[in-house]
């Protein structure tokens, strides 16, 4: 039970830094949906079809400036 509380709570750490990171400031609604599609490859780079995939900041950044923004 405690080794699960950790693993959530290192996934939520995870996603709340990188959002963060996307965004480049605070993370308000406004912003956050200036940079929604940023925001999406993050969260898919972090989550790919259900499982856990990534969980290094740097990583994630790295992925996210490789693939386009879809229109």
């Amino acid at each position: 039970m405690c080794l699960r509380i950790i693993v959530v709570a290192e996934v939520l750490y995870v996603i709340t830094s990188s959002v963060k990171d996307v965004c480049k400031k605070a993370p308000t609604e406004r912003v956050f949906l200036e940079k929604y599609g940023k925001v999406c490859l993050c969260l898919d780079e972090i989550v790919f079809q259900g499982t856990l995939e990534h969980t290094d900041k740097d990583r994630i950044r790295r992925l996210t400036r490789l693939k386009p923004l879809a229109d």
